[in-house]
């Protein structure tokens, strides 16, 4: 009986060490993830210009606004992976006004909002949406039940 037992429990303790060297092993992949920093403050001339990215394309191409404290100027921005930021303002009627960028596709066009008034725009429906290719902005209008609406926030595009 006593080497019955002693069996057992070899038996039990074996069993502890082989079941988990008997599992599938099952293969892990390791992420590769690659983060790119930038400053959000870049100092001008009397104060200091602070980026807000809203957007990134599959080519690491951020899109955002910049807003400046020493006149409170909104301007979109793009800033393409090499670090070069281009800015720009949208011009209606001969006024330059608040523009803020919040998607851009891989092909290079972006989005965004624009108004005269004060930076409350992209939360409101008060806004003028557009698109940028190239340096030729065009504003954006939608119609629903026969009634078309040309301010409104665009927050982002597909292909």
């Amino acid at each position: 009986m006593a080497e019955t037992l002693r069996f057992t429990i070899f038996a039990g303790t074996l069993a502890l060490f082989l079941l988990p060297s008997l599992t599938p092993v099952q293969a892990q992949t390791q992420a590769s993830c690659q983060f790119t920093t930038f400053s959000r403050a870049v100092a001008i001339p009397g104060g200091t210009r602070f980026l807000v990215p809203r957007g990134v394309n599959d080519y690491s191409t951020v899109v955002g606004d910049a807003q400046d404290n020493t006149d409170f100027s909104v301007r979109g921005f793009t800033r393409s992976s090499g670090g070069g930021i281009t800015y720009y303002r949208y011009n209606s009627n001969g006024v330059a006004g608040n523009t803020s960028f919040t998607d851009r596709t891989n092909g290079g066009v972006s989005i965004g909002v624009a108004d005269s008034s004060t930076y409350t725009y992209l939360a409101s429906a008060s806004g003028t949406p557009f698109t940028l290719q190239g340096s030729t902005f065009a504003p954006l209008t939608m119609m629903i039940a026969g009634t078309t609406y040309n301010k409104f926030t665009v927050w982002g595009m597909n292909r």
